[in-house]
């Protein structure tokens, strides 16, 4: 009986059986597959984040603002900086306006602990 033929391994030089070796080890794929755990977990943080500031934002203005104006308004969000108060009409807006620009937003900023840069009215609230 004849013998078969050589298994492959044992035919290739030693020098070129690392380079294949080393070509393998490059197509390994590493395990893609990952939890959501790290991703939710700052996401719920950023979102708590953001509440607990819309919420500080909330009291200081019904703390700050002028028995007038907080009773004709409230907070509605706090976004990017901007935070966005409902007011019942353009008068009361005047009458808020004015507040902030003299000295109201200063405060407002101050008792809010919160980055508000600006506050925008929607009318009709």
């Amino acid at each position: 009986m004849e013998p078969g033929p050589e298994p492959i391994r044992e035919r290739v030089p030693s020098r070129e059986s690392a380079a294949l070796d080393r070509l393998r080890s490059n197509r390994v794929r590493p395990d893609r597959a990952r939890g959501l755990g790290p991703e939710l977990g700052s996401f719920i943080k950023g979102v708590k984040k953001m509440s607990a500031q819309a919420s500080r934002a909330g009291e200081a203005w019904s703390a700050a603002a002028p028995d007038a104006v907080a009773a004709v308004s409230r907070v509605k969000d706090l976004r990017g900086g901007t935070l966005t108060v409902g007011i019942a009409s353009s008068a009361d807006r005047h009458a808020a306006d004015r507040w902030l620009r003299t000295g109201g937003l200063a405060e407002l900023r101050r008792l809010a602990r919160a980055p508000i840069s600006r506050v925008r009215f929607d009318l009709g609230a």
